[in-house]
């Protein structure tokens, strides 16, 4: 694929990022999903690659880019970003494991005016990337115009079968990639099993209230009826929103997985719904 400019952030055992970037005209640059590594590669990268003729600038990632690494278990990742249209953005987890949970946090925008009836298109794209040979994944953002988001996920460690299909989206369906696993359409919460997640809702809440959205919530994601703009789905992200507790997005996530990410289905799917909930609160 072509690009003008490529970026790579790398997220390392140790939480910290690295971000590997170049620039060309016309800069090549491919996924290797079919191989694993070899000593041609640059290791730094891979499974991305690009021209041999290609310099690649390594630096530091900033202070709006924040990452935590659980071994074994789980990634949080979330950064802020403006760009400029012709870049490729890839986000490279560290080896074993897989993205699980994304969201998009709307940001404050300038009005556009638009006239009615005009077809606008995309400013952007995302795809997932997979190498199960090196047990490898990549999001990978493709800006067409200039952007300003901020982008936030969950990434899960891999104990069984590493993925191996490529998912093609858009940010509208980030929702429905992460939250709609086969047992989420079976899952019917009960004000008893909010219980035990007493302690990351505000005082004085209604569990009945929240178990009736959260429900909702999932019907919403199974039916399609998900997107951003759907006024329904809107009102019960705003509630949920506003029952929880919670103050800095690492610490509130991390607390959360830590506690029940190893518990019951109906646990893991509360759970779930709570992070993404959390992570568009925060």
């Amino acid at each position: 694929m072509l690009s003008q400019h490529f970026v790579v952030q790398r997220i390392y055992d140790n939480s910290t990022v690295e971000v590997y970037q170049a620039h060309s005209d016309y800069l090549n640059w491919q996924f290797e999903d079919r191989r694993p590594a070899n000593d041609r590669d640059n290791l730094n990268i891979f499974p991305f690659r690009l021209d041999s003729s290609i310099n690649l600038n390594v630096s530091h990632s900033g202070a709006e880019t924040s990452a935590f690494v659980r071994k074994g278990n789980y990634v949080v990742f979330n950064d802020r970003y403006g760009v400029p249209g012709g870049i490729v953005i890839c986000i490279l987890f560290p080896i074993g494991f897989a993205p699980d949970l994304m969201v998009f946090v709307e940001r404050p925008t300038i009005p556009s005016f638009v006239p009615n009836n005009v077809p606008v298109s995309p400013p952007s794209y995302f795809d997932v990337y997979y190498n199960q040979h090196s047990k490898q994944s990549a999001i990978v953002f493709m800006i067409s115009s200039p952007q300003y988001f901020e982008f936030r996920c969950m990434a899960k460690f891999v104990t069984g079968e590493f993925p191996k299909q490529h998912v093609s989206t858009s940010s509208r369906n980030a929702i429905r990639l992460s939250l709609l696993p086969n047992d989420l359409a079976q899952t019917h919460i009960t004000s008893d099993d909010l219980i035990q997640f007493s302690h990351y809702f505000k005082p004085n809440v209604d569990l009945d209230d929240i178990q009736a959205n959260l429900n909702r919530l999932i019907d919403l994601i199974h039916s399609g009826n998900n997107d951003p703009s759907n006024q329904d789905f809107k009102n019960v992200k705003k509630v949920l929103q506003g029952a929880i507790f919670a103050t800095e997005f690492s610490s509130a996530i991390v607390q959360l997985l830590d506690s029940y990410s190893t518990g019951g289905s109906v646990a893991q799917v509360v759970t779930k719904l709570l992070a993404y909930i959390a992570m568009l609160r925060l």
